[in-house]
């Protein structure tokens, strides 16, 4: 086995071989988006918001320059990436064991349970292309059009463990452990509508009440894969990646339907949305299947076979699996201290899963200083936490320079060890060029 064998994999990752879906920004780093007028990705969290993105004296508001999120998540993987470099020597050269047989398969069984249930990593990414989002007020028809076009992306590998075995016949180990990888690429269109809802020319309440809706067309190319551990030497990782990609990639096109509601105060801002009212569904590309029509001996025929085994024998994943965005209901909120001070929050009522399989449902505060000067820095801090699945928990912070250039980060409140350095469980930036109003 080449040294750095798994480094190569995380590069290959990294370069864009194997890219995937998440759902938008504000759900990975936000500190004050949802109910926020003063941002101007609030109308992506809930679509109501889109009436107040654009001044009472003005037509048009847009981003001047590109978006950019990350986010990422680490398993608890202490140490991992040390013992499974060190399987897939043992598995490439015996004699590299320095315990006895019985001492060797009792370490790494052991070892390889704790990845199989701990051992994943998620990247997603998310771009706004320039001048989207897009607001235009318009006085004909009473209300604030909008549209978005993003570019998204989510990648999510982990292990599937097997048991090791010796053979006393021919002195070698073996197992049928695997990476398993999962990803897409969604390219999303969105065009909607928002204005203050009346009855008899006034508001039923103390406030305003405004509805909003979202129409998006999605295409999303999903693909997974498995990657044998024995098959990880000899050929270049980033280009087998890339060809079980293409391979088993399954693209689908399809609608969805998002609907807002906002009440707004004098002294605080509540709001509903309800998302994927329809509940678009996303087929994967089938894996583990017509392995014969293979090479015989080439990585990609012993990939299939394994993922064969993983799917028909073992039952663990799904040889053809579809995603499904279910809809969900989302609360926001905002306290006004003052015109500039601000406290807001959000919170999925339900959990949902994303395309990559992580189950999530987050809940988000943050308080917020908009200075209301280009001199002066505008400032947020928060907290959020993912509710189910991994439980992970994170702060933000962000400031937007000049009123136009906002910079966020997020950083785990848990920490894990990689080849010696200690980085957070959970990261993430965003970056973006906005028109102040």
């Amino acid at each position: 086995m080449k040294s750095g064998t798994l480094l190569k994999i995380g590069c290959a990752l990294l370069s864009g071989a194997y890219v995937a879906m998440p759902v938008v920004a504000n759900d990975f780093v936000n500190t004050g988006s949802n109910a926020n007028h003063f941002s101007l990705y609030a109308a992506a969290s809930n679509p109501a918001m889109a009436e107040l993105q654009v001044a009472k004296d003005e037509k048009w508001r847009m981003s001047f320059g590109p978006g950019i999120g990350t986010y990422n998540e680490l398993g608890k993987v202490d140490d991992f990436v040390d013992e499974l470099q060190d399987l897939a020597d043992l598995l490439d050269d015996p004699a590299s064991a320095t315990d006895s047989v019985q001492e060797t398969l009792d370490h790494f069984n052991n070892v390889l349970e704790q990845m199989g249930e701990e051992g994943y990593v998620t990247n997603g990414m998310q771009v706004h292309l320039p001048v989207f989002p897009l607001y235009y007020r318009s006085s004909k028809f009473g209300g604030t059009f909008f549209s978005e076009y993003t570019w998204n992306s989510l990648l999510s590998a982990s292990v599937l463990d097997d048991e090791l075995a010796y053979n006393d016949q021919n002195g070698n180990f073996s197992t049928n452990t695997s990476v398993y990888l999962k990803g897409a690429v969604e390219n999303r269109i969105s065009l909607g509508y928002s204005r203050l809802l009346e009855w008899d020319g006034s508001s039923p309440y103390d406030g305003d009440i405004y509805g909003g809706v979202r129409l998006s067309m999605n295409k999303i190319e999903l693909s997974k894969q498995v990657l044998a551990l024995t098959e990880m030497a000899g050929e270049e990782i980033s280009d087998v990646i890339q060809d079980e990609y293409d391979r088993y990639l399954r693209s689908t096109t399809a609608f969805s339907l998002d609907v807002g509601f906002m009440w707004d105060t004098e002294k605080f801002r509540t709001g509903i949305t309800f998302k994927n009212v329809n509940g678009p569904s996303y087929a994967y590309g089938e894996i583990g299947g017509n392995c014969e029509e293979l090479p015989d001996a080439s990585a990609a025929r012993s990939n299939c076979e394994v993922a064969r085994y993983y799917t028909q024998v073992e039952g663990e994943i799904n040889a053809n699996e579809v995603y499904r965005q279910y809809s969900r209901l989302t609360l926001d909120g905002l306290y006004k201290f003052s015109n500039n001070l601000l406290l807001s929050a959000a919170w999925d009522t339900d959990s949902y899963v994303d395309a990559v399989g992580n189950e999530r449902r987050w809940m988000k505060v943050a308080g917020v200083y908009e200075s209301g000067r280009k001199a002066i820095p505008s400032l947020r801090l928060g907290y959020q936490k993912n509710m189910a699945g991994s439980q992970l928990a994170a702060f933000n912070a962000g400031l937007t320079l000049f009123q136009s250039w906002i910079l966020e980060v997020n950083y785990g409140t848990e920490e894990v060890s990689v080849d010696g350095t200690t980085l957070p469980r959970n990261f993430g930036f965003l970056i973006a060029f906005q028109e102040y109003f």
